[in-house]
């Protein structure tokens, strides 16, 4: 019984290698080359940036931004100093979405180039920090609800009201 058994799975279990190895075998002979496709076809990412030293360039740009937004930590006593973190805030939001965009394009040129690999990979580390680098930090927060209230009818403050119901009513 258990001989018949074990040849039973082992059985479906080579069916199954055997039905993947024609997948791969077929996917393999219709995904075609990059170079074999026509210009016309292909995403431009020189139109982002024009060499690989200028991403990274830009990545150390951002990295910069990031680190003067960390500092903003605490220095919440104004409504100025409100905008000004909210606003770096969503400046790194779209200088990191460029970056992770490209680097993502540059990948699925071809998933076999490591390089494009390793850039991807760098771009996606800021991402899996996420909350902690857009988050208003707690020392601006940390005012009472009133004066958030208060700092929110200003004029470079209206934008940000919709996200501020949680805390702010």
């Amino acid at each position: 019984m258990k001989n018949r058994l074990l040849a039973t799975v082992a059985a479906k279990i080579a069916a199954c290698l055997s039905v993947l190895g024609m997948i791969n075998a077929m996917t393999a002979a219709t995904t075609p080359e990059r170079s074999g496709i026509e210009e016309r076809y292909k995403w431009d990412l020189s139109k982002m940036y024009a060499t690989p030293e200028e991403w990274d360039a830009h990545y150390r740009h951002l990295e910069s931004m990031i680190g003067e937004f960390a500092t903003k930590k605490g220095a919440g006593q104004s409504a100025e100093a409100l905008s000004a973190a909210l606003k770096l805030r969503d400046q790194v939001d779209v200088q990191l979405q460029k970056l992770s965009a490209y680097a993502a394009l540059k990948r699925d040129e071809d998933m076999r180039v490591p390089a494009a690999q390793a850039l991807f990979q760098r771009a996606q580390s800021w991402n899996s920090n996420g909350p902690s680098l857009f988050v208003v930090p707690t020392g601006i927060v940390a005012d009472p609800e009133a004066r958030l209230k208060e700092w929110l009818r200003q004029p470079e403050l209206s934008v940000y009201r919709i996200s501020s119901t949680c805390c702010c009513g």
